[in-house]
């Protein structure tokens, strides 16, 4: 049998005030003064009306710019007659970059095989920055598979994710914030901080699901540090790689940041039929070495042809213009790799000619 979790959408009471008046915080920012968030007088206002509005209660004069969430959560709770918010942290080293990390991690369809505890992920709705899905947990030892529908939306340029529950059940609120910080080019450390409140109904009381959750995550998180990493040491084939034809031949970057996670560099084959070439271009960041596995080439270096056969190899440095060609009667096969890489992909590459292939 499968039980659902009812509700309706629920955000933290500070931050959806903050966020109503334009500003976005994180776990990190709940002592930081509004001043320095750039929550200026006009917001306080409207702040302390949408508060009173709710509550009842005139805070007004108890903003200042010296306020901090942390502070307008504890008057707020004061106001509501509320026990304090239930919160938990933990976090996790994962050794690859930050960029496939956050890409593996925010690809919801495909939680079943990072996460152990949920039998399968449905997404019910998706934006450029936000999906709404259901999870579904494998079945409990009573046979019971609880399922709930909880939304993620995602801040790629601060390497944060803020996420809750739709479906609250036996939570009067859950809230998640998913926090990505780069250690190293190739090492990243991931952080999960929930806060929460349980309902009074509810089996478990506050300090019970802090444990429990506690507990939960420090396994999850090992887990899927664990099968990232095995991901980035998958084997990848040239019949599995997408083909790039656009510059001539048929190139497929087999190693690079978006297939297994390279934190310095890109490789793979290229092919080129017999006359076929690829146009000239440059690498305004990266060196490139060029391999040719069969077949016979020449590889113009600015304006000087240099010629190539099977097992040999030749250095293309950094800004140097070059094109290559198959001046055989056979299909050509080369290997490239270059290093290090561009500050992003399209920055990489700049071509110089087109055409004429």
């Amino acid at each position: 049998m499968t039980a659902i979790d009812g509700g309706s959408e629920v955000g933290g009471e500070v931050e959806d005030l903050l966020r109503a008046v334009g500003t976005t915080v994180l776990a990190q920012d709940d002592g930081t003064p509004f001043g320095d968030l750039g929550v200026d007088s006009l917001a306080r206002m409207e702040i302390s009306k949408r508060v009173q509005d709710r509550y009842g209660g005139d805070i007004e004069d108890l903003l200042t710019e010296d306020t901090t969430p942390a502070a307008l959560r504890k008057i707020i709770n004061r106001l509501a007659g509320r026990r304090p918010i239930a919160r938990t942290e933990n976090h996790v080293e994962i050794a690859a970059p930050i960029g496939y990390v956050w890409a593996a991690v925010n690809d919801v369809r495909r939680w079943t095989e990072l996460f152990t505890e949920y039998a399968s992920v449905e997404v019910l709705a998706e934006g450029e920055n936000w999906v709404t899905f259901r999870l579904t947990l494998h079945p409990d030892a009573n046979g019971v598979s609880w399922s709930w529908v909880s939304r993620r939306r995602w801040n790629r340029d601060k390497w944060t994710v803020r996420a809750w529950r739709i479906e609250r059940g036996n939570f009067e609120f859950m809230r998640l914030r998913w926090s990505f910080e780069q250690l190293a080019p190739d090492r990243t450390r991931m952080t999960w901080a929930q806060e929460f409140r349980m309902k009074p109904t509810a089996p478990l009381d506050d300090a019970a699901m802090v444990q429990r959750i506690n507990t939960g995550s420090a396994v999850q998180m090992e887990i899927i540090a664990r099968r990232i990493e095995e991901r980035r040491r998958t084997v990848r084939t040239w019949d599995t790689t997408s083909s790039v034809r656009k510059r001539g031949g048929d190139m497929r970057t087999l190693i690079g940041p978006a297939a297994c996670g390279s934190a310095y560099g890109i490789s793979g084959f290229v092919e080129l039929a017999p006359g076929e070439r690829i146009d000239e271009h440059l690498h305004p960041y990266s060196e490139e070495h060029l391999l040719i596995v069969s077949g016979q080439a020449e590889i113009d270096l600015e304006d000087t042809p240099v010629p190539l056969q099977a097992k040999q190899g030749v250095l293309v440095p950094r800004n140097v213009r070059h094109r290559l060609r198959n001046t055989g009667d056979v299909p050509l096969v080369a290997v490239f790799a270059l290093s290090p890489l561009a500050p992003r992909p399209e920055l990489g590459h700049v071509d110089t000619e087109s055409g004429g292939r």
